[in-house]
């Protein structure tokens, strides 16, 4: 009798699991989403000034795994986006300048599938949108190839060919509406047109304005928040098999370039929105995993004897920068308090979306 019931609760186990992955129902640790989202130039100091300055409490510190990625590049103590960015996307060092491509042996500079790249060849929906152009050095560095990161045309002109589900950012100058559309993408360059997709359709947007401030800063841009929430509610209506997302916050780091604090905070704290966008989704979602973290810190942020925090340089540092994760099965992907190195955290999300048989380097082969 006993046995005869632990075979039926067996056999009712096994059914559970069926319909939970027949209707996608997260079952263990089960992570089906990702949300990487890239904070250019943030570093932890970034954090503190900007909660200091603002008085809030950033939603990225409440997510419950806090660690750290050194971010060296292969050229330099000291990365750039562009090697940062090509970390991030491929898992491999590349030398300060270069976009998706890392050397060999010899120092030929040889082309690897981005994690992008990667997840769309595994039934994925894709997105990369950020508050920079397009042919930045970070949404470059999922979407594009090229031996410089100057090379903008030669990006963009990868990026329509991609076939990825969406691409938005700050209009630069190297496409058309025309050269857009024929690759079959629908062209916006307004917060209305954005807001009138439906996710049947592959888009390409080119906003007008900058779009890292914390408001509307004219009738017809979003902020980088309403792109992450549009973007999420799109790639998810239309996804068999879960999305792949990456959000880029681009002007902490310009603004520290500046050595412009209330600039970096400002854009920190939009970034900081988008974030909360992706837990609000995470948290209802229960399969998805978000992580945060920055290709390098920028500005030198230092904590003065006052207790306030300054910009000491307006360049590129090596100090180590945050990694955040965040998923409602409490997937393993960093301890707290650990130090990674930057090109473990692809490695880490694969292995989340069950991807793990991927190894890094991923050279593209003509």
């Amino acid at each position: 009798m006993e046995a005869t019931i632990i075979k039926i609760l067996s056999a009712l186990m096994s059914f559970i699991l069926a319909l939970s992955s027949f209707f996608g129902i997260p079952t263990g640790n089960r992570i089906r989403n990702v949300i990487y989202m890239i904070g250019d130039g943030m570093g932890e100091n970034h954090l503190a000034m900007t909660e200091q300055m603002y008085n809030v409490s950033l939603n990225m510190n409440t997510m419950p795994q806090q660690g750290y990625a050194m971010t060296y590049s292969a050229s330099s103590m000291k990365t750039d986006s562009a090697a940062g960015a090509t970390a991030l996307a491929t898992g491999m060092k590349t030398n300060n300048g270069v976009i998706g491509m890392f050397p060999d042996e010899n120092g030929d500079l040889i082309p690897a599938k981005s994690i992008t790249q990667i997840c769309m060849e595994n039934g994925l929906k894709t997105g990369v949108i950020t508050s920079d152009e397009l042919s930045g050095a970070t949404p470059g560095g999922f979407t594009a190839h090229t031996s410089s990161r100057s090379n903008h045309e030669d990006i963009t002109s990868q990026q329509i060919e991609t076939g990825f589900d969406i691409m938005w950012g700050r209009e630069d100058g190297t496409l058309t509406e025309e050269q857009v559309t024929e690759k079959g993408y629908v062209y916006i360059d307004t917060i209305n047109e954005m807001n009138a997709l439906t996710g049947n359709e592959k888009s390409y947007g080119m906003f007008t304005s900058s779009v890292y401030h914390t408001y509307n800063k004219n009738s017809y841009t979003p902020t980088l928040s309403q792109m992450t929430e549009k973007a999420i509610e799109l790639l998810d209506s239309t996804s068999d098999k879960g999305f792949f997302l990456m959000v880029e916050g681009a002007h902490i780091d310009k603004k520290s370039h500046n050595e412009d604090e209330e600039g970096a905070a400002e854009a920190l704290c939009e970034f900081d929105n988008a974030v909360e966008k992706a837990l609000e989704f995470a948290r209802a979602d229960g399969s998805t995993l978000v992580v945060v973290t920055a290709d390098h810190e920028t500005g030198g942020v230092t904590l003065q004897d006052d207790g306030t925090y300054i910009m000491t340089s307006g360049s590129h540092t090596s100090v180590k920068v945050p990694v955040r994760a965040y998923s409602k099965t409490h997937y393993p992907f960093i301890e707290n308090g650990e130090r990674i190195n930057n090109i473990e955290i692809p490695k880490k999300i694969l292995e989340a979306l069950g991807l793990s048989d991927v190894t890094f380097p991923c050279p593209i082969v003509d």
